[in-house]
């Protein structure tokens, strides 16, 4: 007698659970890192400002370190969601000269041969204005 063979999961199924973050993102994973290492410098800088306006204040210590830490991550914060933005805007004005998608365009039903071959919907013809009189 015969014994059937194993039931293997699908190898698209087993294949996702086994991707890294990086093969997830695809081809755009360049300028994922890009824009991580932009906003780590971002939250740099972020941080010297945050010390200098505690500075400007009078803080010190644990005080002017949470100071600094609140502008920096605000300032990454505003600075990531505007790449994201701009990056997103660009992309769909290229997007819509490349390749519109028409729905500014009224739809228009054409004549098929197909269509009226195939037996599709009845419609009646145009109605054919007559210019010449039949005299008699």
């Amino acid at each position: 007698m015969r014994t059937a063979p194993p039931v293997l999961p699908d190898r698209d199924d087993a294949f996702e659970s086994e991707q890294s973050w990086l093969q997830r993102q695809g081809a755009d994973v360049g300028l994922t890192l890009h824009t991580l290492g932009y906003l780590v410098l971002i939250f740099a800088a972020a941080m010297a400002v945050g010390f200098l306006a505690a500075k400007v204040r009078g803080m010190s210590g644990s005080s002017a370190l949470a100071c600094a830490f609140t502008v920096a991550t605000v300032l990454t914060a505003g600075a990531g969601f505007f790449i994201l933005e701009v990056s997103g805007a660009a992309g769909d004005g290229a997007l819509a000269v490349v390749m519109p998608s028409g729905a500014g365009a009224p739809f228009e039903e054409q004549f098929s041969y197909r269509r009226s071959s195939d037996g599709g919907p009845e419609r009646e013809p145009p109605a054919l204005s007559s210019t010449s009189s039949s005299s008699g």
